[in-house]
């Protein structure tokens, strides 16, 4: 799917059903002020909102791009789905996936986990971690709910996040770039991923093109 980031519209929001949230019975009290009412006891999202900070979001992504830093991008949809947006061999220097269990203290104890051989192998099985020199300078991830601990580490690291916010959300305050969205919908996850996919191409296009001044100066 190709979006152009720099021309969003709402209409785009809801044809990938973002704007669906999740059974009123299951709305968390942080989330009320982003309602913009119900349907049938399902919660309908402030789209707006969402519009708003999305703008703000791909902003970031693209300015880190740009500088060569690396994002972590947290998996809870098919995996198959991330590695056809995401090529190895187009975004490997620039996105790092987790894939599976997280690792109690893998951002907040990154260099004792990266000295560690055994530690290390361990990680490397469920983050691509041999991939991350560094930690990484961005956070996307799509429920903070089953993600609270990657959230809580990013956060006492004073790393910003993108998460997908939906009306069983909870961490709100701890959250950079909350996007009020639906996180249950692979339609929804999906249109997330492709707009960060092709922020971050821009943040390369624009890697290359400040190279490329660099070199005709020379």
């Amino acid at each position: 799917m190709e979006i152009n980031i720099t021309k969003l519209t709402l209409q785009q929001l809801v044809l990938s059903n973002v704007h669906i949230g999740h059974n009123l019975n299951f709305l968390t009290y942080k989330v009320k002020p982003y309602l913009v009412g119900k349907r049938r006891f399902i919660s309908i999202l402030n789209l707006g909102y969402t519009l708003l900070q999305l703008k703000n979001c791909i902003n970031i992504i693209t300015k880190l791009i740009a500088k060569r830093q690396k994002i972590l991008i947290t998996k809870e949809v098919d995996l198959y789905s991330m590695k056809r947006l995401f090529l190895p061999k187009k975004f490997g220097k620039y996105v790092v996936f987790f894939d599976k269990k997280w690792i109690g203290g893998l951002l907040t104890n990154f260099r004792v986990v990266r000295e560690s051989p055994k530690l290390f192998k361990k990680g490397a099985e469920r983050v691509n971690i041999q991939y991350m020199r560094y930690l990484p300078f961005f956070v996307f991830i799509s429920d903070p709910n089953l993600s609270k601990w990657i959230l809580h580490e990013a956060y006492n690291l004073q790393i910003p996040t993108g998460c997908l916010i939906d009306s069983n959300s909870e961490y709100l305050e701890i959250i950079s770039y909350p996007l009020i969205g639906n996180n249950s919908s692979y339609e929804s996850i999906y249109f997330f991923l492709s707009i960060i996919r092709n922020a971050i191409l821009r943040g390369i296009r624009k890697e290359y093109l400040k190279l490329l001044k660099i070199k005709r100066r020379k």
